[in-house]
């Protein structure tokens, strides 16, 4: 791989961001000898100065049938304030971990890549998101719902006094109401959700 291919493809890959790649000719590597070669899942058109990557019905087909969420993450969706700091401190984070899962928050993850993109990779790895609706944010709206369309499980949280307002369509899901004055109660509640629901995770 020439020096100036090399340049087009940190260009337009970023290797570090999409595929924690070391250099461009590893990037070039996974696309023309892993993906495109041996596992035939993308076609890799390499027109001039550009470059345009497509996915195959093979690799379609490789993504509607790889596991969805079998690893130990729990990915929490919530309203980032200061006054959700305590919340996240003794209920979400200590709820999931001792249910024998990871905690995931996307401000509190390091990355390099774009935040909109993290989030759906972290969503895409995780075995179940709880998403909080305190505050109605439309990005935990939208988390969950992306969640979902994964055939993802999600758990619906919100504070009790927020309750009265949430949407029209998510408003059959059973929420747990929490409330500042009984968060210990709330990470109880949320442990018991979780193992009732996938059982004790790997890391209890």
């Amino acid at each position: 791989m020439t020096e100036t291919r090399a340049q087009q493809l940190a260009g337009f890959l970023d290797p570090l961001a999409v595929s924690s790649s070391v250099s461009p000719a590893e990037v070039d590597f996974l696309l023309e000898g892993y993906l495109k070669t041996e596992e035939q899942f993308v076609e890799v058109d390499k027109a001039g100065s550009r470059l345009s990557v497509t996915i195959t019905a093979r690799g379609w087909k490789h993504l509607d049938i790889a596991p969805a969420g079998t690893g130990a993450v729990g990915f929490v969706a919530m309203w980032f304030a200061p006054e959700m700091n305590a919340v996240w401190e003794q209920s979400f984070h200590p709820g999931i971990k001792e249910a024998g899962y990871t905690p995931s928050r996307i401000d509190k993850k390091e990355h390099n890549n774009k935040i909109d993109d993290e989030i759906l990779a972290s969503i895409r790895a995780s075995k179940f998101v709880v998403a909080d609706f305190t505050e109605q944010r439309g990005g935990v709206y939208y988390e969950a719902g992306f969640a979902q369309g994964l055939g993802k499980p999600v758990i619906w949280t919100i504070r009790k006094d927020h309750l009265i307002g949430v949407h029209f369509d998510t408003r059959q899901f059973n929420h747990i109401p929490w409330e500042l004055s009984a968060l210990s109660d709330f990470r109880l509640a949320l442990r018991r959700r979780i193992e009732a629901s996938f059982g004790r995770g790997p890391m209890a």
